[in-house]
C-alpha cells in the first residue's frame, strides 16, 4: 500500500461555468485514482516428488516478498518473523534513522526486521538456506534514488554500515524488486547516501538547553535525529548537512530548561519555525519572490534555511 497523494487544482480545471449555482456545484467534486498491482499466482507443481525442492513464497504488507525454502519454512514457521519499516513513524517507533556511521543523511527504498527465536521452544538461531528478500522499488514521486542504492546493517550505535553483498534489480509479474539474500536474524536497509547537503544550524530559546531534534521527510523517506555536541553551546546544534527535501518535513524535539524540566517541540512542519532568510539554502532563479525586506532587497522563498530559532513558546512541558 503506498502512500495517499493529493493535488489540488481549485479553479483550474472547472467542469462547467462557475457563474451560476448550477455550474458551481459541479465544479465541487473530488476525483479518487486507485492504482493497484495484481501479483502473479505462484505456480505449484501438481506432482511434486520432494517437496523440498520446491520454493515458498511469502508477501508482506507492503509488497515485499519472502522466498525460501518451502520444508525450511514448514519446519521452522513458528520460530522466525519478518516485518516491513516503510515509514518515519514506523522507523522512530523502532529507534531507528536513515543516516550511515560516517554520519551521512540518507534516503531509505525500505528497512526490513528479521527476528528468530521468538517462541519458547525454537532452537534455530539461522536459515540453512538464503531467504531470498524483495523489496518493491519506488514506484512514485518518493523514488530519490538517483543511483544505485546499496544495502545496510545496523550497528550497536544505531548508525547503518554499508554491507558487501550487492542488490539485485529482479523482474516480477511486470513489477521490480530489490532482492537479498539473508541467513540470520537483523535489520537491513535498502539506502542512497546524500552528499554535498547545505549546513544548517538550530539554536533553542535564552536558557534553555537541547536534548535532540528529529527531522522528519515522508517523501522521500528520510529520519534524522540531532544531538548536541558541544557542551559550552547547549543552545545550538551546530552546522549540520541536511539535505534540501527536509525543508518540506516536519520537527521534533526535546529540550531541557534551566530549572531542569523537560519541554517538547510537538511535531510541525519546519516551515513554521522562526528562520533566517539571507544566503538562504536550496534556492533556485525562478523561486518566487516572498516580499522584500526594507522595500529593497527581495526575499525569495526558498526550500531550506541556514538557520532555524525554536521560540519559548514553541515548546510545552512533557
Amino acid at each position: 500500500i503506498y502512500p495517499i497523494r493529493t493535488n489540488h487544482f481549485g479553479e483550474e480545471k472547472p467542469m462547467a461555468a462557475n457563474t451560476n449555482s448550477v455550474g458551481m456545484q459541479r465544479n465541487r467534486r473530488t476525483d479518487i485514482k486507485v492504482y493497484y498491482h495484481v501479483f502473479p499466482p505462484i505456480k505449484i507443481d501438481t506432482i511434486v516428488k520432494d517437496p523440498c525442492q520446491t520454493d515458498t513464497a511469502i508477501f508482506l504488507k507492503n509488497g515485499t516478498r519472502l522466498v525460501m525454502d518451502k520444508c525450511e519454512f514448514l519446519d521452522k514457521k513458528d520460530c522466525f518473523e519478518f516485518s516491513e519499516i516503510f515509514s518515519p513513524d514506523e522507523a522512530i517507533s523502532n529507534g531507528l534513522t536513515t543516516e550511515d556511521n560516517k554520519g551521512n543523511p540518507m534516503v531509505s527504498g525500505g528497512m526490513i526486521n528479521f527476528n528468530m527465536d521468538i517462541k519458547d521452544g525454537c532452537k534455530a538461531n539461522c536459515f540453512d538456506k538464503a531467504v531470498r528478500i524483495q523489496i518493491p522499488l519506488p514506484q512514485d514521486a518518493c523514488n530519490y534514488f538517483s543511483s544505485n542504492p546499496g544495502l545496510y546493517n545496523i550497528e550497536e550505535n544505531g548508525a547503518w554500515t554499508r554491507l558487501g553483498q550487492e542488490l539485485k534489480i529482479v523482474e516480477i509479474g511486470g513489477m521490480k524488486f530489490y532482492e537479498f539474500v539473508v541467513f540470520c536474524p537483523g535489520k537491513l536497509n535498502i539506502d542512497m547516501p546524500c552528499y554535498d547537503n547545505p549546513l544548517v544550524k538550530f539554536k533553542a530559546p535564552f536558557g534553555y538547553d537541547f536534548i535532540e531534534i528529529t527531522l522528519i521527510s515522508e517523501c522521500p523517506f528520510s529520519v534524522l535525529k540531532l544531538m548536541k555536541k558541544d557542551e559550552k553551546r547547549d543552545r545550538i546544534i551546530k552546522k549540520r548537512q541536511i539535505p534540501c527535501y527536509f525543508g518540506e518535513g516536519m520537527i521534533e524535539g526535546t529540550f531541557l530548561n534551566s530549572e531542569g524540566d523537560t519541554l517538547v517541540l510537538t511535531r510541525r512542519p519546519i516551515e513554521e519555525l522562526d528562520k533566517f532568510i539571507w544566503f538562504a539554502r536550496c534556492g533556485s532563479s525562478t523561486d518566487e519572490i516572498e516580499r522584500r525586506v526594507l522595500g529593497i532587497f527581495p526575499y525569495k522563498k526558498r526550500q531550506l534555511y541556514r538557520k532555524y530559532v525554536i521560540k519559548k513558546e514553541d515548546l510545552i512541558p512533557m
